[in-house]
Order: structure tokens, then C-alpha cells, then sequence
């Protein structure tokens, strides 16, 4: 029997504030390499020479706001820690992939990240608070799994 893909629910996304984690209820999440792709134009060869080079890596989330979250909160804690001139605070985000073949899984961590703007969004009077988190981190490198 071929091995089932992984689904959304093996998929586990923490983030770290200041160090601690903070426990968020995400709904679905993208991380994205963000590349310059280069193409050198040789004269007298028939094609350009193409590569790509890596600036960094986006990781966006649709999260719910609630109580516990209080996502709100912690950007607002941010901006103020920013506006004080005091050095920025870390956040950084790790990920988790649980495979479905007995028991392998991945993880991986977001190093030397910042927060982008935040986007707190109402869908309606019936929907749930939507926050959408950014963060940009120069790696994204493989961590033990244990």
C-alpha cells in the first residue's frame, strides 16, 4: 500500500515570542522562499545564463483572534517596545511535519526573523476575528524531530 500524503492536521506551526511559545490557533498557514531570479546575457552564447538566488523566507498565517491569543495584544506590546527604542523583541516559528509511515517526522525552525505588519480582519457579524501573521526569517534549516 503507497504511503498517504500528509495532511493539514500533521502539520503543527508554533511561534515564539521573546523566547516563550504562544499558542495559536491557526487555520492554515504558507511558508515561501522569496528569491531574485538572475539572468546573465553572455554575448555569443544562444542562451541566457539563469539562477536564482535566495533573499529570504515569508511565513504568513491565518490565525483566530480569541482571549488566549490575544494576537492584538502582542503587536501592540511590539510597536511599544519599538516605539521606546529598545531593542527588538526575537520571535522566531517552528514547524513540525508528521508523516503518515509509522511514525517519521520533520521539524524545522525559522531563525533571525522579524514580524511584518499585522492584518486584523472581520469577516462579518457571524464570522470569527481573522489575524494574519507575518514573518520574515533569513533561514529555514532542518532541527531534530524528537
Amino acid at each position: 500500500m503507497a504511503e498517504p500524503f500528509a495532511r493539514g492536521l500533521a502539520a503543527i506551526l508554533r511561534f515564539y515570542v521573546a523566547s516563550q511559545p504562544k499558542v495559536i490557533n491557526i487555520k492554515s498557514w504558507a511558508l515561501k522562499e522569496v528569491v531574485v531570479e538572475v539572468v546573465d546575457q553572455v554575448g555569443g552564447e544562444l542562451r541566457a545564463r539563469v539562477d536564482v538566488v535566495t533573499d529570504y523566507y515569508d511565513l504568513t498565517a491565518e490565525a483566530y483572534e480569541d482571549s488566549n491569543t490575544a494576537l492584538l495584544e502582542s503587536c501592540l506590546l511590539g510597536n511599544a517596545n519599538d516605539d521606546a527604542f529598545n531593542p527588538p523583541i526575537q520571535v522566531a516559528a517552528g514547524l513540525r511535519l508528521e508523516y503518515r509511515n509509522g511514525g517519521q517526522s520533520k521539524a524545522f525552525t525559522l531563525n533571525s526573523a522579524t514580524r511584518s505588519p499585522m492584518d486584523l480582519k472581520s469577516g462579518g457579524r457571524t464570522e470569527a476575528l481573522m489575524h494574519s501573521i507575518h514573518i520574515r526569517a533569513q533561514f529555514v534549516v532542518q532541527t531534530n524531530a524528537a
